[in-house]
């Protein structure tokens, strides 16, 4: 059985849903596992990769064998653009049938969900008590992608990238662009009395928009292709310097405000 879940990124949200057919796992009407699910953002360099906390979410099935419509779906609001990855792992609970046995809890060598914790079993136990003797926690869920060969027995990732942030800046300079224009035409215009897109400030607006307008594009085409990391590159050193929807201390890029040293605006990383 393989996991079937169908995933995408709209709105700065991940969203999943789970159409996997879990009937066929069934023990006494009861499927003793525990779906969990999470995302991680992925930086451009070889930095340490963690789940995002606020995204964990762990599904237990009900007495019916499945899951209700609304434990098949996840929900994520991203707080920043990037590339990200959706995992979902099916684990043991401490009752499944193969380490539960004759009493005895068969842990070793398996991978399991209890109290709130992901264990790894070093040696079976007579009571359902873990400590460092007998199990190992997994604190970093990205981590349980180096047990799927020997414990896990199903599990789902996928690759996802987002820029809605960057989208959302373009449309507000877009709607700028026109609304200045609008200005222009009327008979007393506000901001000068020369033609449209002859002052300093119609420049820096039309500037700020085809930087953006190349930023989107070039994204989309490396998600189009699947260059997820590349596309990383570029979100991280569109961040070197301060927003240019921000209406003050701009640079002319996307991210964190400029520092003593100056903007070092699209320094590649």
């Amino acid at each position: 059985m393989g996991l079937c879940v169908d995933v995408c990124v709209k709105n700065c949200s991940v969203t999943a849903y789970d159409e996997t057919f879990y009937e066929e796992m069934t023990d006494d009407g009861v499927i003793k596992h525990a779906l969990v699910e999470f995302l991680c953002y992925l930086p451009y360099k070889d930095d340490e990769i963690v789940p995002i906390n606020d995204s964990k979410r762990v599904t237990f099935f009900s007495v019916n064998a499945d899951l209700t419509p609304e434990d098949r779906h996840y929900c994520y609001q991203l707080d920043k653009d990037g590339r990200y990855v959706y995992y979902k792992y099916i684990l043991y609970t401490i009752d499944h049938p193969s380490i539960a046995r004759k009493g005895i809890y068969r842990i070793k060598n398996k991978l399991f969900y209890h109290n709130d914790t992901i264990y790894y079993g070093l040696k079976d136990v007579k009571i359902p008590e873990f400590n460092s003797d007998n199990t190992e926690k997994v604190y970093n869920w990205y981590d349980l992608q180096e047990y799927v060969s020997l414990t896990i027995g199903e599990f789902f990732g996928k690759e996802l990238l987002s820029f809605c942030k960057l989208e959302e800046c373009l449309y507000q300079k877009q709607r700028e662009w026109i609304f200045q224009g609008l200005d222009k035409c009327n008979p007393t215009p506000k901001r000068c009395q020369q033609p449209f897109n002859s002052c300093d400030f119609d420049r820096d607006i039309k500037l700020e928009r085809d930087f953006l307008f190349a930023s989107v594009y070039v994204l989309n085409y490396l998600r189009e292709v699947c260059k997820f990391g590349e596309a990383q590159r570029i979100i991280e050193c569109l961040a070197t310097c301060t927003s240019i929807c921000n209406t003050s201390d701009r640079c002319g890029c996307v991210g964190i405000k400029p520092n003593n040293k100056g903007c070092g605006c699209g320094k590649v990383v």
